[in-house]
């Protein structure tokens, strides 16, 4: 059973949306996490039209600024790839997790946590098509970028001791 609150998240995203709007325009780079959480919440509600159009909001404001950190755009493609995947296109949703992997391991490196989640939902996708040694070589990453993280969790995040 799915325990997420996607319907509560709807409204506050909203809000959010509307104060980055008033802060900072209506074509700021800064609505994105905005959309890209009102693109999740749509998603978990099964809204995939909305969501598609959240997501390519998103899209469009990341597009018109140059230096964009990878790491937004690896969000953006992490977001389109669950669209992908919760309508049963996986090729698409492969291809765009993958593009999450590459992005957060341009802003982070391939074993930051960051880049976890991405190989999480490859190996999600990997078990939707019975493909278990690539589900298990998957999991066996985040697996194994989490024990690095909790056992040096200052060098995972950049702090120094």
């Amino acid at each position: 059973m799915n325990s997420f609150k996607y319907d509560l998240a709807m409204p506050a995203a909203l809000q959010a949306l509307r104060f980055s709007m008033s802060l900072s325009g209506q074509n700021s780079i800064d609505l994105v996490p905005s959309y890209l959480l009102l693109g999740k919440a749509s998603i978990g509600l099964k809204k995939y039209n909305q969501a598609e159009e959240y997501l390519t909001l998103a899209k469009w404001a990341i597009l018109k600024v140059s230096d964009c950190h990878p790491g937004m755009r690896g969000l953006l493609h992490r977001n389109i790839g669950l669209l992908n995947f919760s309508r049963g296109n996986y090729e698409d949703a492969l291809q765009h997790l993958s593009l999450d992997v590459y992005y957060h391991s341009i802003a982070y490196n391939p074993e930051h946590i960051s880049v976890s989640g991405g190989y999480y939902q490859l190996g999600n996708v990997f078990f939707k098509q019975t493909k278990m040694e690539l589900v298990t070589a998957f999991y066996d990453k985040v697996v194994s970028i989490w024990k690095m993280t909790l056992i040096r969790p200052h060098e995972k995040f950049g702090e120094r001791l």
